[in-house]
């Protein structure tokens, strides 16, 4: 029994699982959590690939978000940025082709995911200069981390760096948009993905006043004769971050719209954002924010307004990241998707929640981490008595080797999802045209 937080309203359940008639089944699928091996041989990157869509098929799946551009890199053939060496040089023979044609061929949506901004997470030493990471693109002259001016530091705990494309700097917006329409144009992919990363945290205090690009917004103000933004005013630097990335995002959405108006061969290629799970945290309505009080994306460090994606219609889905169990006391599972399903009533972008399986492994994770839990299947089960939730996304798609093994903990919830939820194929939710 669980119940919504700070009240005593417990949380109701269906009866049983009913499917919606269009429904996203999918994970996300990445190298970086070993879900496959990558590997410039091709007989061996087909054995991987083809496992990972094995597996998809098992659980009657029909989307795969995968991973394409992990750090200011390429995992496919591009002259933008260095190409992972492990997915082989493209001269001869193009996994990530052969790959979506697989997909495609077993009724599997692909979508290409990207971190727009990111161009390492970690491992800078203390004393990187921004002109140090600049040097490692002196060979990728499209790509603007080649210059020392538009590259933000970030900052960890332990001392060391990673860094970040500036998200306020047009050469980065028109780069990863040039990106994204070099992907669409060189491949059949179904749709764009972007993460939650954004804005990263640049200070050990969060004082977005002191952070290394207080110049460009200086910079700014000084170019806007009517700008309202004051220098000093911590709150108006937080707005003019999210409006980076606004106009990013929007600009974006525009080249992919006229993509899909001009393009003769009736593609239509999506574009989808899959942000951390909470927005606001207010009461539980739609104008404050969900009944939670975890870290929201709209605020610091990340700055990202993704509710005015969804009111304008920029993007065509989201996927909030509603990685938390039933059980948590900050954020629930029930109180994060319920307000989501009341925000998009109406909306013509489509939602689906993210699951965060890998939540199994950490023992702190409440209800995740019970012996002999439901949780998964208890979020699917949940989510079909919500309107607006059209499906589900799993991460990570490695764990869900590790949770068919009958010891673990979450061993029931994926077994009755496979063997009672998801037992035949469903169409995916229907893209607008």
């Amino acid at each position: 029994m669980y119940k919504y937080r700070g009240t005593d309203i417990v949380v109701e359940f269906p009866e049983k699982y009913v499917s919606k008639e269009y429904e996203f089944r999918g994970a996300w699928v990445t190298p970086i959590c070993n879900d496959f091996k990558p590997s410039p041989i091709k007989e061996e990157m087909m054995d991987e690939l083809n496992a990972v869509i094995k597996k998809l098929k098992e659980y009657h799946m029909n989307s795969v978000i995968f991973h394409v551009r992990v750090y200011n890199n390429s995992l496919y053939n591009s002259n933008r940025a260095p190409i992972d060496k492990r997915f082989g040089d493209f001269k001869e023979w193009d996994y990530l082709k052969w790959f979506i044609d697989e997909c495609h061929k077993n009724n599997i949506e692909f979508h290409a995911w990207l971190n727009p901004y990111r161009i390492k997470a970690y491992g800078y030493p203390s004393d990187v200069k921004v002109e140090d990471i600049a040097k490692d693109y002196k060979d990728y002259p499209l790509n603007p981390a080649s210059d020392k001016d538009n590259i933000l530091l970030t900052y960890r705990p332990d001392g060391t760096h990673g860094a970040v494309l500036n998200p306020c700097k047009e050469v980065v917006m028109k780069h990863i948009i040039d990106v994204c329409m070099e992907l669409i144009n060189n491949y059949d992919i179904d749709g764009i993905h972007f993460d939650d990363y954004f804005y990263a945290q640049m200070s050990p205090n969060i004082d977005v006043l002191t952070e290394a690009d207080q110049a460009d917004y200086e910079l700014f103000i000084d170019s806007n004769v009517n700008c309202a933004y004051k220098k000093d005013s911590s709150e108006d630097k937080k707005n003019w971050r999210r409006d980076n990335v606004n106009k990013f995002i929007y600009d974006l959405h525009c080249e992919i719209d006229k993509f899909n108006k001009e393009n003769k061969d009736n593609r239509y290629v999506q574009f989808g954002i899959s942000p951390t799970g909470i927005y606001k945290n207010g009461d539980g309505s739609v104008e404050k924010g969900s009944n939670t009080s975890g870290q929201a994306h709209y605020e610091s460090y990340l700055f990202c307004d993704s509710m005015k994606w969804v009111e304008n219609e920029w993007i065509d889905y989201i996927i909030p990241q509603s990685y938390w169990a039933f059980g948590h006391p900050v954020a629930s599972y029930a109180d994060v998707s319920d307000w989501w399903n009341k925000a998009l009533e109406g909306k013509k972008t489509r939602l689906y929640l993210g699951m965060g399986i890998y939540m199994s492994h950490n023992p702190n994770s409440y209800s995740w981490a019970l012996e002999n839990n439901y949780e998964a299947s208890d979020q699917v089960l949940y989510n079909c008595k919500l309107k607006n939730v059209l499906g589900t996304c799993i991460f990570a798609f490695s764990d869900i080797y590790f949770l068919e093994k009958e010891d673990t903990c979450s061993y029931n919830g994926l077994k009755r999802i496979k063997e009672e939820y998801w037992t035949s194929d469903v169409l995916v939710p229907r893209v607008r045209k």
